[in-house]
């Protein structure tokens, strides 16, 4: 039995090295070449999703605006940006489909969070983001068109 366990730790070991070595000499660009990219589209996504009114919209979702709920939305919005920043197609390719998707897993790992995020908050904070989608997708339209006359 001892033996069997030792050569499953050392596949599964070889097979982790093999891994990243092949990912490292067919990936299509250098490394520093693709954090280069993925930073580009994170600060061009925060960028295109920076908002106004965050305290109406902290308001209204958990009701007060306290330094604890104001970190909480600024926590999701920033989980939500990244996660849209490190899709592969890049920001053009957002559709309100992949939107929600994103925005669902982003809130499902908050409800894995321990804390007090009550399902009500849950649900505003959906509705807030959801509705998010309206302006960000007339912000990215608005950039394809400027980049276009360039």
């Amino acid at each position: 039995m001892g033996q069997k366990r030792s050569f499953f730790k050392l596949g599964l070991i070889v097979g982790a090295i093999g891994g990243a070595l092949g990912g490292l000499f067919f990936a299509p660009k250098k490394g520093k070449e693709l954090r280069a990219d993925a930073k580009k589209r994170y600060l061009e996504l925060r960028e295109l999703m920076k908002e106004k009114g965050v305290d109406e919209k902290v308001k209204k979702i958990y009701g007060e605006v306290t330094k604890t709920t104001k970190d909480h939305y600024q926590r999701v919005h920033k989980e939500l940006v990244l996660r849209l920043s490190a899709l592969k197609e890049g920001i053009d390719a957002i559709d309100k489909k992949k939107y929600s998707e994103i925005v669902d897993e982003v809130l499902a790992n908050i409800k894995k969070e321990p804390g007090k995020t009550s399902q009500r908050a849950i649900v505003k904070l959906k509705q807030s983001l959801k509705e998010d989608w309206q302006l960000l997708s007339t912000k990215i339209s608005l950039r394809e068109k400027t980049e276009g006359k360039q």
